[in-house]
């Protein structure tokens, strides 16, 4: 489309699509994060645009007459990497949901870190989970999946068009349906576990009343909750696959 000899001339053209993917690296669950500084989501969107630009993959279905439609295309390119960026976000809070539902059952959800993200406390069990998911995930090369959606946008959604799709409002609920059943089955072990643990104590409690519950359970959840939590780590090292499947289909159906 254009060399890096006419990227001064057409400047225009490059801030649109420095928009989509700004959009899409500053509400990305990757490198969108609050801790991560500025100027390196800049860089990094700057740098892709340069990629994309370079690969002849961005196209415009038309050229804007006036400032007025070129501010209108501005704001549309940034809703469309916004909206990518957000459906990707929403699989990744699947790990602090099952961390947050493991953590009110073993009696860890008085604790949690900080996160900067959200402005929130976050479940201990959830920000393991969130550290392994990150790690499977680059190591998969889910990161370079994603740049590929994106770069593949244009093409299903060239520059200066609107999401004609009526359904994305369902593609949504659908993925935040999806990402809830996924957080459920991870916790679901450990939840059956502490139930059983809790069924346990309670026929304790009708044989022997002088026991204080409070000084036994307390401590037979947590070691119950613990001990769970390394027989999963390999099911959910496995349904990380299905996970990341269902983020890149359902962001590939955006456009």
């Amino acid at each position: 489309m254009m060399d890096l000899l006419n990227i001064y001339n057409h400047l225009d053209i490059f801030v649109l699509i420095l928009l989509r993917i700004s959009g899409f690296v500053f509400v990305s669950p990757l490198i969108g994060r609050k801790e991560v500084p500025s100027i390196t989501k800049i860089g990094v969107s700057i740098y892709l645009t340069y990629i994309l630009i370079i690969a002849d993959k961005p196209n415009m279905q038309f050229l804007p007459e006036g400032i007025g439609q070129y501010i209108v295309i501005c704001v549309l390119e940034t809703l469309k990497g916004m909206l990518l960026g957000f459906l990707s976000t929403i699989f990744f809070s699947i790990f602090a949901t099952a961390g947050q539902l493991m953590d009110t059952q073993i009696g860890f959800h008085m604790g949690g870190l900080l996160d900067p993200e959200y402005g929130t406390k976050i479940p201990l069990t959830g920000n393991l989970l969130n550290i392994i998911a990150f790690v499977i995930f680059l190591k998969l090369d889910g990161h370079l999946q994603l740049i590929y959606i994106l770069s593949e946008s244009y093409a299903a959604n060239p520059i200066g068009t609107i999401l004609v799709k009526i359904n994305i409002a369902s593609i949504f609920t659908n993925a935040f349906s999806l990402a809830y059943l996924f957080a459920v089955k991870i916790a679901l072990p450990v939840i059956l576990v502490i139930l059983f643990s809790e069924v346990v104590l309670g026929i304790m409690i009708k044989f022997i009343p002088q026991m204080n519950i409070f000084v036994v359970g307390i401590p037979i959840k947590i070691l119950a909750g613990v001990f769970t939590l390394f027989f999963i780590i390999t099911p959910f090292v496995n349904i990380l696959n299905d996970i990341f499947e269902s983020m890149f289909k359902f962001t590939s159906q955006l456009f």
